[in-house]
């Protein structure tokens, strides 16, 4: 039903930029994308690009929702387990470009302080929870969402857990050097440092830093 909404509302919106249209509740929509984004992942492409062309004519769509605070809840829980925390983490991060900056900010730190977690106790990437980070569209996100999350990864890569920040900057390396300016210098430093490391986590992190930087070099 949700489908079919949007598809009529984009098809308005490509047909005249000056045609009334009502919004939906925006609580209901994010309640369903949430749930197709956790269940089902193809569908979860058919709606993105008409979440696109919606949210551009109703921006308040980015502006959050209690439904979003309720969805991220368990994940951003340092007291959950990884299981616990993760177990939502695809359709979080899936949806990424759409939320709010502060919330953007508050599932970065998670995602980089679960993946130090990891680090530490299996000495290994967690790729598999990473990996849906590598989904995002991140040219789909506001500009002054994007230069935060920007801005704070450059500081997490500089920091305490900056294994664990390159492993999750990692995912995004490319998006980022294609749209924001200073990324592509700051790419290849990255791989030069990590990977002239003597440090064992700063060395897991460079080789996974390297299986997603080299298709920018393909």
């Amino acid at each position: 039903e949700l489908i079919d909404h949007l598809t009529d509302i984009c098809t308005q919106c490509n047909e005249s930029s000056e045609t009334e249209i009502q919004p939906l509740n925006k609580s209901e929509v994010w309640t369903t994308i949430l749930s197709v984004a956790q269940n089902d992942m193809r569908n979860t492409s058919l709606l993105y690009p008409m979440i696109n062309v919606y949210s551009t004519r109703f921006p308040e769509f980015r502006n959050g929702d209690p439904v979003i605070d309720e969805f991220i809840k368990d994940y951003l829980n340092s007291a959950n387990s990884f299981e616990q925390r993760s177990a939502k983490s695809a359709a979080i991060f899936r949806w990424l470009s759409y939320f709010p900056s502060s919330i953007v900010n508050n599932v970065i730190a998670a995602a980089i302080d679960l993946t130090d977690s990891y680090i530490n106790e299996h000495n290994d990437v967690p790729f598999d929870f990473l990996l849906p980070l590598n989904d995002g569209e991140l040219e789909d996100m506001e500009t002054n969402t994007l230069d935060q999350l920007y801005s704070q990864l450059h500081e997490a890569c500089e920091s305490d857990k900056k294994a664990a920040a390159l492993c999750v900057y990692a995912t995004m390396c490319n998006g980022m050097g294609d749209i924001v300016e200073a990324a592509p210098s700051f790419n290849s430093e990255l791989m030069h440092r990590f990977l002239s490391s003597n440090d064992e986590k700063d060395k897991l992190a460079g080789c996974l830093y390297m299986v997603f930087y080299s298709e920018a070099l393909q």
